[in-house]
């Protein structure tokens, strides 16, 4: 018996150490930790897991930062990507030749050409709104006319002319007109400020672009007329390798940071993307593995490229490989800054481009103001309402679309699964306010190596040659 209560009373003990062992792991940790809950409770433990099995998957590209109303084309580790959408994106990311045509669509101001124009015009995208507020006044006014024949009252009226304000019907919609043009008055006012600041943010997205193109053209200017040369007055091998390897950079930096921003190019963020970057000669294979094991966003590698550069450009100075005073590395350090504030200002910009309640608060002023329009526009106009709730159509929901265009500067909104085809389409109904990104990595592309090959042979003597060099020394 007295064994029996020692065996209970050590057992108690050994429980109540338990205990004591999960409160102070409470104490120092905030949490209890498995191992005492488990052996408080009695539960058998768990095997321990290989350190690899427990780590943290990478985080989806669901979860990671896209502007508002972007689709997620291509994820990061798709297997399913298109490979011939890649090879095109890639070739337009990596070929040499400028793209036929400007970044914008132009015009020509003629009001002939301007009046033959279909593809990418408020009337392509407003047409059928057009007819189907054209019907629905069509079948008002035949309604309306069938209940005035039916009537029998004296106060009938021909086609084409006011209706009578006798007739009962047109009586009770005469209030309804008022209340129609005090609203027209406010959407005229708000839809065309709207309009406005939807242009403004159009025009601060294409100032951008071109602003990265003239930082990235800074760099190649800078780094061509700084370069040492040799007794002939030609580049070192070593310049030569730091001309070309930025010049690749350059172009590196500007297709993935066009294929964060733009939907098109979206699978070249992916693993197979980039590997046909590896291929095509526009990154090594030490460059993949670092640029891939950076732990940064697909969205924003190209910041790492940005740190490549400069760390290159400081490098080769320490090399002697450049002759860069206290001044013009200061300059040069401003541009590098400067370059990566403008492209991280276009996703800001495109986080802010408009608030939400704005733009909801537009489309019902606006589409209120195209349904009711019909029926409070018959006092007035009686048969002629069908062809002016057309014309409403046509100027208002063009206005609002054309609105909505301008805040979706590179045509995120109208990529769908023919992805970059269907976008770069010049018969697209998006081609006429999309700014191309394919013209501006063109662009880019064919002029990364025009600076150091202008600069290559100089028709003059200069002190970067080895012989100046030691006799300025």
């Amino acid at each position: 018996m007295r064994r029996h209560a020692t065996m209970a009373l050590t057992s108690v003990v050994m429980h109540l150490g338990g205990v004591a062992c999960w409160s102070h792991s409470c104490v120092q940790h905030r949490a209890p930790h498995a191992s005492a809950v488990r052996m408080v409770l009695g539960m058998p433990s768990r095997k321990t897991q290989p350190r690899a099995a427990t780590r943290k998957a990478p985080l989806p590209e669901d979860l990671l930062w896209t502007p508002p109303g972007r689709r997620r084309v291509w994820g990061e580790n798709d297997e399913d990507v298109d490979l011939e959408a890649i090879d095109r994106q890639v070739m337009r990311s990596v070929s040499l030749v400028a793209e036929d045509g400007p970044a914008v669509t132009q015009f020509t101001p003629s009001s002939r050409w301007l009046w033959k124009r279909w593809h990418g015009t408020v009337l392509e995208r407003t047409w059928r709104f057009m007819a189907a507020y054209m019907g629905v006044a069509a079948l008002l006014e035949l309604c309306v006319s069938l209940w005035v024949s039916s009537s029998g009252l004296s106060c009938n009226w021909p086609m084409l002319t006011t209706p009578n304000t006798c007739h009962p019907l047109v009586a009770r919609l005469l209030p309804l007109n008022v209340a129609w043009n005090l609203h027209v008055t406010l959407t005229t006012f708000i839809l065309t400020f709207f309009l406005g600041k939807a242009y403004d943010y159009w025009r601060i997205s294409y100032k951008l672009a071109r602003s990265i193109q003239g930082r990235l053209q800074d760099i190649h200017l800078m780094l061509a007329t700084h370069c040492f040369r040799d007794d002939a007055g030609d580049f070192t091998p070593e310049s030569r390798s730091l001309l070309e390897d930025t010049a690749r950079h350059t172009r590196l930096l500007h297709a993935l940071f066009w294929a964060g921003i733009d939907d098109s190019l979206s699978s070249i963020r992916t693993q197979q993307g980039l590997r046909r970057l590896v291929d095509r000669g526009l990154m090594t294979e030490r460059e993949h593995f670092t640029l891939c094991s950076a732990g940064v966003p697909p969205t924003a590698r190209h910041n790492v490229v940005i740190g490549w550069i400069m760390a290159r450009t400081v490098d080769a100075r320490a090399r002697e490989v450049l002759e860069f005073g206290a001044g013009t590395e200061s300059v040069f350090v401003n541009n590098i800054l400067q370059l990566r504030a403008k492209c991280n200002s276009v996703p800001d910009e495109a986080v802010a481009r408009m608030p939400l309640p704005y733009v909801h608060l537009v489309q019902l002023l606006v589409d209120s103001l195209l349904v009711y329009a019909p029926i409070a526009l018959y006092p007035q106009l009686g048969v002629l309402s069908v062809p002016v709730s057309g014309i409403l159509t046509l100027f208002f929901h063009g206005l609002l679309a054309l609105s909505k265009a301008f805040l979706d500067p590179f045509g995120n909104a109208e990529v769908g699964d023919a992805g970059d085809a269907a976008k770069h389409d010049l018969d697209a109904p998006s081609r006429a306010q999309t700014i191309r990104t394919d013209a501006l990595i063109s662009e880019v592309n064919s002029a990364s190596t025009r600076w150091w090959r202008g600069a290559e042979r100089l028709p003059f003597d200069t002190v970067y040659t080895q012989p100046e060099r030691v006799r300025f020394a």
